[in-house]
């Protein structure tokens, strides 16, 4: 196994692996921690297939897909049903959470957009504001922006 100048050999039996000559280092993600707001909801086309994946914060705006996973329409119901109990009683209780103005944000956006409750638009728009990074508040204020032209466009 070893050669007289103690390298590691291969005799054929081993699994072999190839170390790089320069350290390896995570590519740069296209969301960074400027730009880490990920939401997706339950797909609207059928079990199985793919949905739209919406990045937000600076990321990719347009959007992607991920296949969804096949669930029952009885199961999906149950679980569609659970989501809207859980968002009721987080609802009251997300005050009382400690976070950053950007989470505050975050989880406003993620329950306005999983309920449709337009009245949590302002309240999204207060968190951002408060947002002391120029580029992740100017991406918040944009979210708000096309949050505002969903429920306001034509039907």
């Amino acid at each position: 196994m070893f050669a007289d100048d103690n390298q590691p050999t291969n005799d054929g039996n081993e699994p072999t692996t190839t170390m790089p000559s320069e350290p390896v280092t995570a590519a740069a993600s296209s969301l960074s921690a400027a730009s880490s707001y990920e939401m997706t909801d339950a797909p609207t086309q059928g079990p199985g297939t793919t949905a739209p994946v919406v990045e937000s914060l600076g990321g990719d705006t347009s959007p992607s897909t991920a296949t969804t996973p096949q669930v029952n329409s009885d199961d999906q119901q149950d679980l569609l049903s659970l989501k809207k109990d859980v968002l009721n009683e987080l609802a009251p209780l997300v005050g009382h959470i400690d976070q950053s103005p950007e989470e505050k944000f975050k989880t406003t956006m993620m329950m306005l957009q999983s309920t449709d409750n337009h009245a949590l638009v302002r309240s999204a728009y207060e968190a951002a504001k408060e947002i002391p990074d120029e580029k992740v508040r100017a991406a918040a204020l944009l979210d708000i922006v096309n949050e505002i032209n969903y429920f306001t466009q034509p039907a």
